[in-house]
C-alpha cells in the first residue's frame, strides 16, 4: 500500500491525509449522534408519570439523567412550566432551534471530503499524464513502453486512491446526515406530544403546590 502511495505521489498522500480527517470528524460524530438517540416512548412515559403525580423536580432530574436533544428540549420546558403550557411551549422550541446546529456540526465534512479527495485524485491523474506527454515529446519517435510505465502507473493509483477515499467518505455523509434527520423527527414527536400532555392536564405549578 506504501509503495502504491509512493508511486502517486503527493497527490496520493494528500488524499490519504483528508481520508483520515474525515475518518476522525466521522467517527466523532457517529458517536455524539447515537449516543443522543435514546428511547422516546419509555423517555416520554417517564416524564409524563412524573409529572401526572405533580413532580416536576423528578422530571428535571430524569432529563438531567438522560443524554441526547430531546431531552434537553423536555428540560427546557419542565423548568417554565409554573408558568403555564405556552411558556412551557415555548422554551421547548427555543431549546430544539439551539440544538440543530449542534446536531449538524461538522457533518458535512465527510461529504467535503469526498469531493476533495476525488478532486485531487483527478489533479494527480492529469498531472501525471502531462508526464506522460513530455516524455512522450522528449524521447520521440523511439519511445519504449518502459519510459511510459511510471507515469501510466501514476495517473492509475491517483485515481484509485482518489476513488477508494472518496465513496467511503460519501457514505459516512448520507449515514450522519440520516442519523440527524432521526434526531430531528424525535425532536418534532416530542414537541408535540409533551405540548399535548401539558395542554391536556393543564401547566400545574412544581411539585403540584397551587
Amino acid at each position: 500500500m506504501i509503495a502504491w502511495l509512493n508511486i502517486g505521489g503527493w497527490p496520493a498522500w494528500l488524499v490519504v491525509v483528508v481520508g483520515l480527517a474525515a475518518a476522525a470528524v466521522a467517527v466523532e460524530r457517529w458517536l455524539y449522534l447515537r449516543r443522543g438517540r435514546i428511547p422516546l416512548d419509555d423517555f416520554l412515559r417517564g416524564i409524563f408519570n412524573v409529572l401526572d403525580r405533580g413532580n416536576v423536580a423528578e422530571g428535571v432530574a430524569l432529563c438531567d439523567d438522560t443524554p441526547g436533544p430531546v431531552a434537553r428540549m423536555v428540560r427546557a420546558a419542565l423548568l417554565k412550566l409554573p408558568d403555564g403550557a405556552a411558556a412551557a411551549r415555548e422554551a421547548m422550541i427555543a431549546a430544539g432551534v439551539a440544538e440543530i446546529p449542534r446536531l449538524e456540526c461538522r457533518v458535512r465534512v465527510p461529504a467535503a471530503a469526498s469531493r476533495v479527495s476525488s478532486l485531487t485524485g483527478f489533479l494527480g491523474t492529469v498531472l501525471a499524464l502531462i508526464n506522460l506527454g513530455q516524455r512522450i515529446e522528449l524521447r520521440a519517435p523511439l519511445v519504449y513502453a518502459g519510459d511510459l510505465a511510471a507515469a501510466l502507473w501514476q495517473s492509475l493509483v491517483c485515481t484509485a486512491v482518489g476513488l477508494a477515499v472518496a465513496i467511503p467518505c460519501f457514505a459516512a455523509h448520507q449515514l450522519l446526515v440520516g442519523m440527524v434527520e432521526s434526531l430531528l423527527v424525535d425532536m418534532e414527536d416530542a414537541l408535540r406530544r409533551v405540548t399535548d400532555h401539558l395542554e391536556g392536564r393543564g401547566a400545574a405549578p412544581a411539585n403540584g403546590e397551587s
